[in-house]
């Protein structure tokens, strides 16, 4: 009796060990899994550069330079390339407190790099502005942890 009570215990120990066990490996594999997800990393594409946009997003090419890398929609890059087409028909002829980039009134500049005196609507401009504010949260090429 002694001796089938003590292989009970044995079995139900080594069961219960098996069972912490299991458990022990999935908690390291929801671990890993968890840190090299990506919300632990960001996927990173610099296929362009640094300043590769994510899928769904172009380059605004505002500044006639091309230097104007903030990822924006299509219908807004096809917005700022109509407004730069427009851009002297929107000035003042006459000139004004600005010179000679003062716009007509109901226009302002666009102000979407420095030095952007585009005359547009003050609502592509605030546009202009927010683009600005989320142009890191555009691009697809990032090497740093995200904490």
């Amino acid at each position: 009796m002694k001796a089938e009570m003590a292989s009970s215990v044995r079995t139900k120990d080594a069961s219960s060990f098996g069972n912490l066990r299991a458990f022990v490996q999935l908690g390291i594999f929801t671990a890993i899994v968890i840190l090299f997800s990506s919300s632990a990393f960001s996927q990173s594409d610099c296929s362009y550069g640094p300043d590769t946009c994510k899928q769904g997003f172009v380059w605004r090419e505002a500044n006639p330079s091309g230097s104007d890398h903030v990822c924006v929609p299509p219908s807004v890059r096809q917005q700022a390339r109509a407004d730069n087409a427009s851009a002297s028909s929107r000035r003042n002829p006459n000139g004004g407190p600005s010179g000679p980039d003062t716009c007509l009134q109901g226009y302002v500049w666009r102000d979407a790099f420095p030095d952007d005196h585009v005359c547009v609507t003050p609502e592509t401009r605030s546009a202009a502005a927010s683009a600005n504010a989320v142009a890191n949260a555009r691009k697809a090429c990032v090497a740093q942890r995200i904490d």
